[in-house]
């Protein structure tokens, strides 16, 4: 990724490749105003997130309540599962990593921006602005602000 960039160029930034687990988001795709799809899709994401690292929970490390907590993250999943689920996802990778995760969120603000754009021009179906503020909100609080099982975050629009 960062090959042909001036910070590859530094020898001790390219030993720091590798070193720390990373979990990437990307909210690009969440292009619904509706607070359903825009729920579903994050949710999509972060089970897609889940699978990319799902064979972690192969390892001796893990007992059978991770193991169930981990499977338990799906499409389907309850908004409060989902709120805490990057928070568990680093708890889980530096288990078993032995570091702290990044957190690397791209595109943090589309959700916010469909749902805004969505209520401007629906005002008659309501609610959607202020439940994705509030989804988002609580989301952003656990996996960010009060989450001490990560190393770093960066974010980016």
């Amino acid at each position: 990724m960062f090959e042909g960039l001036d910070i590859w160029k530094d020898v001790k930034y390219r030993q720091l490749q590798g070193t720390y687990p990373v979990i990437f988001m990307s909210f690009a795709s969440v292009k619904t105003g509706k607070i359903e799809g825009i729920k579903t899709a994050f949710k999509r994401i972060i089970y897609n997130i889940y699978n990319e690292h799902s064979d972690i929970m192969a390892s001796d490390l893990f007992n059978d309540n991770d193991r169930e907590n981990f499977a338990s993250i799906n499409v389907r999943m309850d908004d409060d599962t989902a709120y805490i689920a990057i928070n568990s996802l680093c708890i889980y990778l530096e288990k078993y990593y032995g570091e702290k995760a990044i957190v690397i969120l791209d595109e943090y603000d589309t959700p916010m921006q469909e749902s805004l754009s969505f209520a401007r021009q629906k005002p008659e179906l309501g609610g959607t602005w202020d439940e994705a503020v509030e989804f988002f909100g609580i989301f952003f609080n656990i996996t960010f602000k009060t989450n001490a099982n990560r190393r770093r975050s960066v974010s980016s629009t």
